[in-house]
């Protein structure tokens, strides 16, 4: 953050290390995953019981290229855990 020319106010760059800015231009809410951790580490995690897994398969996580995959099933555990945290992200 730093003066802007002129003194008109303040002025700031955006450091993009993690493609966020992209996102945003494309309207996409990523939620944050742990770093080497994959998709079925991710699954063991997220999905408990037998339904789950069901509704999973049945939306189509298991069909889906694992990024996207890590995505949605990340965000489901963020759901579970925290159900407030979408309308807090949201409310931006």
């Amino acid at each position: 953050v730093a003066m802007a020319p002129g003194g008109g106010g303040l002025a700031y760059e955006l450091l993009d290390f993690y493609g966020g800015v992209e996102d945003l231009t494309r309207a996409v809410l990523r939620s944050p995953c742990p770093r080497g951790t994959g998709v079925e580490e991710v699954r063991s995690v997220v999905l408990r019981t037998p339904a789950e897994r069901t509704l999973a398969a049945a939306l189509g996580v298991d069909a889906a290229p694992e990024g996207e995959a890590l995505q949605t099933l990340w965000w489901a555990k963020v759901l579970m855990d925290d159900p407030l945290r979408v309308c807090r992200a949201l409310r931006f």
